[in-house]
């Protein structure tokens, strides 16, 4: 004998009762089984079992139909995010129907980081630029001040040593 169910989700499946031949009866969960037969399942719903009759449902927000799966699975965290289940995290906001980084700007406005915060990430990139520059002009500065009379001694140390260490490189 076939018995229908149902699991946590909504899916359904179709297997075979167990009979168990000390009580003359059939074992099924009251719950999630039976012996009816499915209704028809229109898109986007699912079944219940209700007073052992089949009815059907609309699944619920934190569950999806997944179409490449087929069977009704639980939300992940972007789509709770997307379908207004859950926040976008600090810093994330929902543009386009995908979740995207927000600007400084709109950190600030939203008031999810601080003004001194906003200084501190808005100048990071402009410092580096800086650091960068500074390194590169490092050397030249260094060989041109060795050219020169009267250079202490310990600059002229330091190209010696970065001469030498150019050397060795392969």
């Amino acid at each position: 004998m076939l018995k229908y169910g149902i699991d946590n989700y909504g899916n359904t499946y179709i297997t075979e009762a167990q009979y168990m031949e000390l009580q003359g009866e059939y074992v099924l969960n009251p719950n999630c089984e039976s012996f009816i037969t499915f209704p028809e399942i229109p898109e986007g719903k699912r079944v219940l079992l209700s007073d052992g009759k089949w009815a059907i449902a609309d699944i619920d927000s934190e569950n999806v139909f997944d179409k490449e799966i087929g069977f009704i699975r639980p939300k992940n965290q972007d789509e709770k995010i997307l379908t207004g289940l859950d926040p976008a995290p600090a810093g994330m906001k929902i543009e386009n129907g995908e979740i995207v980084p927000m600007s400084l700007d709109e950190q600030l406005k939203a008031n999810q980081i601080t003004e001194e915060q906003y200084k501190i990430l808005s100048n990071a990139p402009v410092k580096n630029q800086l650091q960068n520059i500074d390194i590169k002009s490092i050397r030249s500065l260094r060989e041109w001040l060795v050219s020169q009379s009267g250079a202490p001694d310990f600059i002229k140390t330091y190209e010696t040593d970065a001469q030498n260490l150019r050397k060795s490189l392969k």
